[in-house]
């Protein structure tokens, strides 16, 4: 199954399928958790040492954040999903200045400024990871296997991180280097900030960016 995993872990990576083989990479902890404890459990039931009780224990608490993560993971997508159709709407051209100017419209005004961390839970991780010599030695293949699991992980929240960041940095830069952008931060809407938003071709090429960056997040096809 492991093996399985790992195939189609690499047709996802080679084709950018990003958020999906974020969820095979949470699957494949989760697998890994699954068998270890299986495997204890048929080969230690009646004798348990403290320490193996310890790395069980571990374990749960590692699928526990896997699962959380799964749910991260689909939240993040949601979000970025509601962020496509924005820009759909900016990129019909159909918006008026009174669109832009409604309170209600936040997120016309906010378009790639947004984002969410991809952070998950690693408590238990690391902490098997650090007492890992000290467990049976039924106990170091998994090892190797979480800590291959999390670093494709942690390599591609990266990649994504990476990328938004970029993007956010650029727009506040430029932002930050307008005279009118102290009247934006107190919270009033400088018809040279909605002039921006309309016609700057500076900002639309950051929203084609942005888009392009939450596609490849939520790319699940």
């Amino acid at each position: 199954m492991l093996f399985l995993l790992r195939k189609i872990r690499r047709k996802l990576m080679q084709k950018n399928k990003y958020t999906t083989y974020l969820l095979y990479a949470i699957g494949e902890i989760v697998l890994v958790v699954i068998g270890i404890l299986i495997a204890v459990s048929l080969n230690n039931w009646n004798n348990q040492s403290e320490l193996d009780k310890r790395a069980e224990s571990l374990l749960i608490q590692i699928q526990e954040e896997a699962l959380l993560a799964i749910e991260m993971v689909d939240g993040m997508v949601d979000d970025y999903r509601v962020w496509d159709s924005v820009y759909q709407v900016i990129l019909s051209d159909t918006l008026t200045r009174a669109d832009y100017m409604k309170s209600e419209n936040w997120h016309l005004r906010n378009y790639a400024g947004y984002f969410n961390p991809m952070t998950i839970q690693k408590e238990g991780f690391k902490s098997f990871i650090d007492q890992a010599e000290q467990f049976s030695p039924v106990y170091q293949t998994v090892s190797k296997n979480l800590k291959a699991a999390y670093i494709g992980y942690d390599f591609f929240t990266t990649k994504s991180e990476e990328g938004f960041l970029e993007i956010l940095d650029t727009r506040y830069t430029f932002l930050r280097s307008q005279p009118w952008y102290v009247a934006l931060e107190s919270g009033e809407l400088p018809s040279e900030f909605i002039d921006y938003l309309m016609n700057d071709y500076r900002y639309k090429n950051l929203a084609h960016d942005y888009h392009s960056t939450t596609r490849s997040t939520t790319r699940t096809y």
